[in-house]
Protein backbone atom coordinates (compact mmCIF):
# COMPACT_ATOMS: atom_id res chain seq x y z
CA UNK A 1 0.00 0.00 0.00
CA UNK A 2 2.69 2.17 0.61
CA UNK A 3 4.00 2.63 -3.01
CA UNK A 4 0.66 2.95 -4.10
CA UNK A 5 0.51 6.26 -1.41
CA UNK A 6 3.90 7.10 -2.75
CA UNK A 7 2.69 7.17 -6.30
CA UNK A 8 -0.49 9.43 -5.90
CA UNK A 9 1.52 11.94 -4.10
CA UNK A 10 4.20 11.95 -6.75
CA UNK A 11 1.39 13.06 -9.00
CA UNK A 12 -0.09 15.38 -6.95
CA UNK A 13 2.92 16.92 -6.71
CA UNK A 14 3.88 16.74 -10.53
CA UNK A 15 0.33 18.59 -11.39
CA UNK A 16 0.72 21.32 -8.35
CA UNK A 17 4.43 21.81 -9.03
CA UNK A 18 4.58 21.76 -12.73
CA UNK A 19 1.38 21.26 -14.78
CA UNK A 20 -0.08 24.16 -12.98
CA UNK A 21 2.35 26.99 -13.50
CA UNK A 22 2.32 25.87 -16.88
CA UNK A 23 -0.90 25.89 -17.14
CA UNK A 24 -1.41 29.39 -15.63
CA UNK A 25 1.30 30.71 -18.06
CA UNK A 26 -0.56 30.20 -20.87
CA UNK A 27 -3.57 31.36 -19.96
CA UNK A 28 -1.54 34.59 -18.71
CA UNK A 29 0.16 34.88 -21.65
CA UNK A 30 -2.98 34.19 -24.04
CA UNK A 31 -4.62 37.14 -21.70
CA UNK A 32 -1.80 39.55 -22.52
CA UNK A 33 -1.76 39.07 -25.95
CA UNK A 34 -5.34 39.58 -26.95
CA UNK A 35 -5.52 42.80 -24.47
CA UNK A 36 -2.16 44.13 -25.79
CA UNK A 37 -2.11 43.23 -29.40
CA UNK A 38 -4.21 46.65 -30.85
CA UNK A 39 -0.92 48.60 -28.95
CA UNK A 40 1.84 45.90 -30.53
CA UNK A 41 0.28 46.13 -34.04
CA UNK A 42 0.62 49.95 -33.38
CA UNK A 43 4.04 49.99 -32.28
CA UNK A 44 5.11 47.56 -35.04
CA UNK A 45 3.30 49.92 -37.80
CA UNK A 46 5.07 52.95 -36.45
CA UNK A 47 8.44 50.90 -36.38
CA UNK A 48 7.96 49.77 -40.08
CA UNK A 49 7.11 53.20 -41.26
CA UNK A 50 10.25 54.67 -39.51
CA UNK A 51 12.67 51.82 -40.90
CA UNK A 52 11.11 52.29 -44.02
CA UNK A 53 11.96 56.21 -43.79
CA UNK A 54 15.65 55.77 -42.89
CA UNK A 55 16.22 52.88 -45.34
CA UNK A 56 14.03 54.34 -48.21
CA UNK A 57 12.07 51.20 -48.97
CA UNK A 58 8.86 49.39 -47.94
CA UNK A 59 8.97 45.80 -46.92
CA UNK A 60 6.01 43.13 -47.18
CA UNK A 61 4.47 44.00 -50.30
CA UNK A 62 5.33 43.88 -54.06
CA UNK A 63 5.01 47.46 -55.37
CA UNK A 64 4.21 48.42 -58.90
CA UNK A 65 5.40 51.82 -58.98
CA UNK A 66 3.16 53.74 -62.13
CA UNK A 67 4.86 57.38 -61.13
CA UNK A 68 8.01 56.08 -62.24
CA UNK A 69 7.46 55.99 -65.72
CA UNK A 70 4.10 57.67 -66.54
CA UNK A 71 1.94 56.43 -69.40
CA UNK A 72 0.79 59.30 -71.38
CA UNK A 73 -2.84 59.38 -72.29
CA UNK A 74 -3.73 58.76 -76.02
CA UNK A 75 -6.43 61.41 -75.81
CA UNK A 76 -7.37 64.05 -73.69
CA UNK A 77 -10.04 66.16 -74.42
CA UNK A 78 -11.38 69.72 -73.42
CA UNK A 79 -14.87 69.22 -72.55
CA UNK A 80 -17.26 71.52 -74.04
CA UNK A 81 -17.28 75.33 -72.64
CA UNK A 82 -14.03 75.30 -70.75
CA UNK A 83 -10.27 75.36 -71.37
CA UNK A 84 -7.76 72.74 -70.12
CA UNK A 85 -5.83 75.29 -68.72
CA UNK A 86 -8.84 77.31 -67.15
CA UNK A 87 -10.23 75.22 -64.49
CA UNK A 88 -13.44 76.38 -62.94
CA UNK A 89 -13.33 79.29 -60.16
CA UNK A 90 -14.60 77.54 -56.69
CA UNK A 91 -17.53 78.62 -55.38
CA UNK A 92 -17.64 80.22 -52.17
CA UNK A 93 -16.76 78.48 -48.85
CA UNK A 94 -18.15 80.98 -46.19
CA UNK A 95 -14.44 82.79 -45.60
CA UNK A 96 -11.50 80.64 -43.33
CA UNK A 97 -13.70 78.54 -41.30
CA UNK A 98 -11.85 75.32 -39.63
CA UNK A 99 -12.81 72.13 -40.24
CA UNK A 100 -13.11 71.60 -36.41
CA UNK A 101 -11.39 68.89 -34.02
CA UNK A 102 -14.46 68.23 -32.69
CA UNK A 103 -17.25 68.58 -35.32
CA UNK A 104 -21.06 68.00 -34.94
CA UNK A 105 -22.03 64.77 -36.79
CA UNK A 106 -25.12 66.19 -37.60
CA UNK A 107 -24.30 68.97 -39.36
CA UNK A 108 -21.44 67.42 -41.26
CA UNK A 109 -21.27 69.20 -44.89
CA UNK A 110 -21.69 67.09 -47.38
CA UNK A 111 -19.47 67.66 -51.06
CA UNK A 112 -21.10 70.05 -53.08
CA UNK A 113 -22.51 69.56 -56.43
CA UNK A 114 -19.15 69.41 -58.39
CA UNK A 115 -17.59 71.84 -61.22
CA UNK A 116 -18.16 71.07 -64.86
CA UNK A 117 -14.68 68.69 -65.79
CA UNK A 118 -11.72 70.41 -67.23
CA UNK A 119 -10.53 67.42 -69.70
CA UNK A 120 -11.74 64.07 -70.35
CA UNK A 121 -9.40 61.13 -70.83
CA UNK A 122 -10.49 57.90 -72.07
CA UNK A 123 -10.79 54.36 -70.22
CA UNK A 124 -8.13 52.06 -71.68
CA UNK A 125 -5.63 54.91 -72.58
CA UNK A 126 -3.63 54.90 -69.30
CA UNK A 127 -3.02 51.77 -67.33
CA UNK A 128 -5.64 51.37 -64.83
CA UNK A 129 -3.84 50.73 -61.44
CA UNK A 130 -4.17 47.05 -59.79
CA UNK A 131 -3.83 46.06 -55.79
CA UNK A 132 -0.73 47.09 -54.51
CA UNK A 133 0.35 49.74 -57.48
CA UNK A 134 1.79 52.61 -56.51
CA UNK A 135 0.40 55.34 -58.78
CA UNK A 136 0.24 59.10 -57.36
CA UNK A 137 0.99 61.33 -54.70
CA UNK A 138 -1.01 63.73 -52.44
CA UNK A 139 -1.32 66.86 -50.70
CA UNK A 140 -3.26 68.63 -48.47
CA UNK A 141 -3.05 72.55 -47.96
CA UNK A 142 -2.19 73.46 -43.99
CA UNK A 143 -1.15 69.66 -42.88
CA UNK A 144 1.98 67.84 -43.03
CA UNK A 145 0.12 65.46 -45.46
CA UNK A 146 2.35 64.74 -48.40
CA UNK A 147 2.75 61.31 -49.60
CA UNK A 148 2.50 58.80 -52.33
CA UNK A 149 -0.77 57.13 -53.19
CA UNK A 150 -1.51 53.29 -53.52
CA UNK A 151 -4.17 51.24 -54.93
CA UNK A 152 -5.88 48.75 -52.00
CA UNK A 153 -5.76 49.79 -47.98
CA UNK A 154 -4.01 46.64 -46.54
CA UNK A 155 -1.84 47.50 -43.26
CA UNK A 156 1.79 46.96 -45.67
CA UNK A 157 0.17 49.60 -47.90
CA UNK A 158 -0.77 51.68 -44.69
CA UNK A 159 2.68 51.75 -43.73
CA UNK A 160 3.97 53.30 -46.65
CA UNK A 161 1.75 55.96 -47.81
CA UNK A 162 -2.23 57.24 -48.57
CA UNK A 163 -4.34 54.28 -50.02
CA UNK A 164 -7.23 54.53 -51.89
CA UNK A 165 -10.01 52.30 -50.79
CA UNK A 166 -10.51 49.35 -53.87
CA UNK A 167 -14.29 49.38 -53.31
CA UNK A 168 -14.39 53.08 -53.98
CA UNK A 169 -13.46 55.04 -57.84
CA UNK A 170 -9.75 56.35 -58.27
CA UNK A 171 -9.95 60.18 -58.95
CA UNK A 172 -11.30 60.91 -62.31
CA UNK A 173 -13.45 57.92 -62.27
CA UNK A 174 -16.76 59.69 -61.70
CA UNK A 175 -18.10 58.63 -58.17
CA UNK A 176 -16.34 58.44 -54.95
CA UNK A 177 -12.91 58.54 -54.15
CA UNK A 178 -11.96 56.94 -50.76
CA UNK A 179 -8.62 57.60 -49.35
CA UNK A 180 -7.41 56.76 -45.91
CA UNK A 181 -4.02 57.08 -43.73
CA UNK A 182 -2.32 56.16 -40.42
CA UNK A 183 -3.49 58.90 -37.89
CA UNK A 184 0.09 57.92 -36.46
CA UNK A 185 1.70 58.86 -39.45
CA UNK A 186 1.02 60.01 -42.70
CA UNK A 187 -2.51 61.89 -41.84
CA UNK A 188 -1.85 62.88 -38.40
CA UNK A 189 -2.08 66.27 -38.98
CA UNK A 190 -5.38 65.89 -41.37
CA UNK A 191 -7.35 67.60 -38.43
CA UNK A 192 -5.18 70.85 -39.51
CA UNK A 193 -7.20 71.18 -42.48
CA UNK A 194 -9.10 74.08 -43.18
CA UNK A 195 -12.56 74.52 -45.37
CA UNK A 196 -12.10 75.78 -48.78
CA UNK A 197 -7.96 74.37 -48.25
CA UNK A 198 -7.04 72.07 -51.72
CA UNK A 199 -5.78 68.79 -52.16
CA UNK A 200 -3.41 68.11 -54.74
CA UNK A 201 -3.63 64.78 -56.55
CA UNK A 202 -1.08 63.93 -59.09
CA UNK A 203 -1.09 60.41 -60.75
CA UNK A 204 -0.29 58.39 -63.65
CA UNK A 205 -2.82 59.68 -65.97
CA UNK A 206 -3.48 63.15 -64.37
CA UNK A 207 -3.35 65.76 -61.76
CA UNK A 208 -6.52 66.73 -59.57
CA UNK A 209 -7.94 69.21 -57.28
CA UNK A 210 -10.18 68.76 -54.50
CA UNK A 211 -11.71 71.39 -52.05
CA UNK A 212 -12.33 70.41 -48.67
CA UNK A 213 -16.15 71.08 -47.34
CA UNK A 214 -16.30 69.80 -44.32
CA UNK A 215 -15.71 67.04 -41.83
CA UNK A 216 -17.07 64.66 -39.25
CA UNK A 217 -16.08 62.16 -36.78
CA UNK A 218 -18.41 58.68 -36.74
CA UNK A 219 -17.99 55.09 -36.04
CA UNK A 220 -15.79 53.06 -38.16
CA UNK A 221 -18.61 51.11 -39.00
CA UNK A 222 -20.68 53.20 -40.12
CA UNK A 223 -21.05 53.36 -44.04
CA UNK A 224 -23.69 56.37 -44.01
CA UNK A 225 -21.01 59.22 -43.63
CA UNK A 226 -19.98 58.21 -47.18
CA UNK A 227 -21.84 57.56 -50.65
CA UNK A 228 -19.92 54.71 -52.27
CA UNK A 229 -22.55 55.09 -54.83
CA UNK A 230 -22.59 58.26 -55.94
CA UNK A 231 -22.03 59.55 -59.87
CA UNK A 232 -20.51 62.70 -59.05
CA UNK A 233 -17.13 63.22 -58.85
CA UNK A 234 -16.00 63.47 -55.26
CA UNK A 235 -12.93 62.72 -52.47
CA UNK A 236 -13.42 61.73 -48.70
CA UNK A 237 -10.50 61.72 -46.80
CA UNK A 238 -10.27 59.60 -43.46
CA UNK A 239 -8.19 58.36 -40.55
CA UNK A 240 -8.44 57.09 -36.97
CA UNK A 241 -9.78 59.96 -34.00
CA UNK A 242 -8.29 61.09 -32.05
CA UNK A 243 -5.24 61.47 -33.67
CA UNK A 244 -1.76 60.08 -33.20
CA UNK A 245 -3.43 57.54 -30.68
CA UNK A 246 -1.06 54.55 -29.95
CA UNK A 247 -4.16 51.77 -29.44
CA UNK A 248 -7.30 50.73 -31.55
CA UNK A 249 -10.06 53.00 -31.88
CA UNK A 250 -13.31 52.69 -32.74
CA UNK A 251 -13.50 56.41 -34.00
CA UNK A 252 -13.04 57.73 -37.52
CA UNK A 253 -12.67 61.65 -38.50
CA UNK A 254 -13.88 62.18 -42.01
CA UNK A 255 -12.99 65.01 -44.60
CA UNK A 256 -15.51 65.69 -47.49
CA UNK A 257 -13.67 67.54 -50.86
CA UNK A 258 -15.61 68.76 -53.69
CA UNK A 259 -13.90 68.27 -57.29
CA UNK A 260 -12.82 71.03 -58.93
CA UNK A 261 -10.63 70.28 -61.80
CA UNK A 262 -8.02 67.12 -63.54
CA UNK A 263 -9.41 64.58 -66.31
CA UNK A 264 -12.85 62.66 -66.34
CA UNK A 265 -12.77 59.09 -67.05
CA UNK A 266 -14.96 58.21 -69.84
CA UNK A 267 -15.86 54.63 -70.44
CA UNK A 268 -18.20 55.29 -73.49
Amino acid sequence: MRPERDNRKSGRALLFYIITPVLFAIVVSAVLYFSLSPFLATVSSALDILARDVSGRGEGVQINDLTADPVKPTEVTAAPGTGEDDPPAPAETGGEAPVTAEPDPSGAVLPNTPNAPTSYIRFGSFTFPAINDKFGWIRVENTAINCALYMGDSRPLLNLGACVSPYSRIPGDPGTTLIGGHATAYFHTLGSAYIGDRVYITTNYGSYVYEITGSVISDYWDTSVFDLGAEEESLVLYTCYPFSTLIAVNKRYYVYCRYLSGPIIRRD
